[in-house]
C-alpha cells in the first residue's frame, strides 16, 4: 500500500515538472518568433560587435567632419611621438643647420644626439663624414675608457644609416684637396692687398697668421683637405649658377663634456676626440665652422654595483664549525706549534733537536 502510495506521489510530481517546463519554453518560443536555438543564432548574427559598431561610429564621425570642413590630415609623428611643433596636422618647421654638414670624429662622439637628429626625415642636412673621421673612431673604440664606449657607440649609429639614409655619406677617395694647394691660397689671401676687395681685413689677418703656425698633424690636414674641398666646389658651383643660391657648408666639431674625468688608461690618441685644435685651424684656413654642446653624462644607477661571487664570500664573516673541539686537543695542537717552532729555531742556532711523535710524545735522541 505504502510503495502504491509513493509511486503515485512520484508520477504526479513529474507531470507538475513536465508541465512547467513546457510552459516556459513556449513562452521563449513565442518572443523569440519559433524554435529557440535558431532565432537565439539569428539574433547574434545580425547584431553586430561592438568594435563594429565603434568602427563605423568613427566612420561617421570622419564624415561629419569632412562635410564641416574639418582638416583631417594624419599628426606627424617623431619615433612615434607626436611632434611637439606640429599644430593641427602640419609638420614642424625645423630650421636646417647648413645645407652641407662636415663632421668631425669629436661630434660623433661626444655629441651624437646632434647626428641621430640630422638623420631624421623632416631633416634636408647633408651630412658628410670624413674618412678620418672612420679611421679615429677604429683607432678609439679599442678598451674599456669611456672614449672607447663613445666611440664604438658613434660606430654603430652611422652603420645604421650609411647606405641607408641617402644624406648621410662618407667622403669619396678623390674628395679632397692637397695640402700643398690649401696653403698656396691661404697666401694669396693672406697678401695686404686683398683687404681693398671682397675679403674682409679679419680674413687676411687669419690667412697671415696660419702662414706664422706649426704645421698641424697629418691626421689633422686630412680632415681639413675634406672639408676645403667641399667649401671650393660649393663656390665654383656659386659661381657658375650665377649666385641663384648660396648653399652652406659648415664644419660641425665639438669637445669633451666639462665634467668628464680622464682615464688612467687612456689611448694615446684619444686627443683626436677633441675639437680644440681643429677649430683653431678651421678659423685660420676661413673653413665656416659649428660647435655643438657635448651631450650630457649618464647618470649613475640607483641600485647598487653587482658583486661577485667571490667578492661576496671574501665579505663574509668567518664560519665557525659545527662541532667544536675539545680543549685538550686544541691544547696539545698549540703545544705541537710551539714545541716545532723551538726546535727550529734550535736548529739553525746548532742547538739539540727533538724529534716527536704523530701523539705529541718526546722521543730521546
Amino acid at each position: 500500500m505504502s510503495r502504491a502510495l509513493g509511486a503515485a506521489l512520484l508520477a504526479h510530481q513529474v507531470e507538475q515538472l513536465e508541465r512547467s517546463v513546457n510552459t516556459k519554453s513556449n513562452h521563449y518560443d513565442s518572443n523569440n518568433g519559433g524554435n529557440h536555438w535558431r532565432g537565439r543564432h539569428n539574433r547574434h548574427r545580425s547584431d553586430s560587435h561592438p568594435r563594429q559598431q565603434n568602427e563605423s561610429r568613427r566612420a561617421n564621425t570622419r564624415d561629419d567632419n569632412r562635410h564641416e570642413g574639418f582638416d583631417a590630415t594624419p599628426t606627424p609623428r617623431v619615433n612615434g611621438r607626436r611632434s611637439p611643433n606640429a599644430v593641427n596636422g602640419t609638420p614642424d618647421n625645423q630650421s636646417s643647420t647648413a645645407d652641407v654638414v662636415i663632421t668631425d670624429a669629436s661630434l660623433l662622439i661626444h655629441a651624437p644626439s646632434q647626428l641621430r637628429k640630422w638623420c631624421q626625415q623632416s631633416r634636408s642636412e647633408t651630412v658628410i663624414v670624413p674618412l678620418e673621421a672612420l679611421n679615429t673612431l677604429d683607432a678609439l673604440k679599442k678598451g674599456s675608457s669611456p672614449v672607447a664606449k663613445l666611440a664604438r657607440a658613434a660606430s654603430r649609429v652611422l652603420e645604421q644609416q650609411v647606405g641607408v639614409n641617402d644624406r648621410i655619406k662618407v667622403q669619396r677617395d678623390e674628395a679632397f684637396l692637397p695640402w700643398e694647394e690649401v696653403m698656396k691660397g691661404v697666401e694669396e689671401r693672406g697678401k695686404v692687398e686683398n683687404t681693398e676687395k671682397d675679403l674682409s681685413t679679419k680674413d687676411v689677418e687669419r690667412a697671415q697668421a696660419a702662414q706664422t703656425f706649426p704645421p698641424p698633424p697629418e691626421w689633422l690636414r686630412r680632415t681639413l683637405c675634406c672639408a676645403a674641398y667641399e667649401v671650393s666646389s660649393t663656390s665654383a658651383q656659386k659661381e657658375s649658377e650665377s649666385e641663384k643660391k648660396k648653399p652652406r657648408i659648415v664644419l660641425a666639431l665639438s669637445s669633451p663634456h666639462p665634467a668628464s674625468a680622464p682615464h688612467p688608461h687612456a689611448n694615446p690618441k684619444s686627443d683626436r676626440a677633441s675639437g680644440s685644435l681643429l677649430l683653431t685651424w678651421a678659423g685660420l684656413l676661413s673653413i665656416p665652422t659649428i660647435v655643438i654642446p657635448a651631450d650630457p653624462l649618464p647618470q649613475p644607477s640607483p641600485n647598487p654595483p653587482h658583486v661577485h661571487v667571490k667578492d661576496r664570500e671574501a665579505t663574509k664573516p668567518e664560519r665557525k664549525s659545527l662541532v667544536e673541539r675539545p680543549p685538550a686537543a686544541l691544547a696539545m695542537e698549540g703545544a705541537k706549534v710551539n714545541v716545532s717552532t723551538t726546535a727550529s729555531l734550535g736548529a739553525t742556532e746548532g742547538k739539540k733537536v727533538i724529534r716527536l711523535l704523530t701523539r705529541g710524545e718526546k722521543l730521546e735522541p
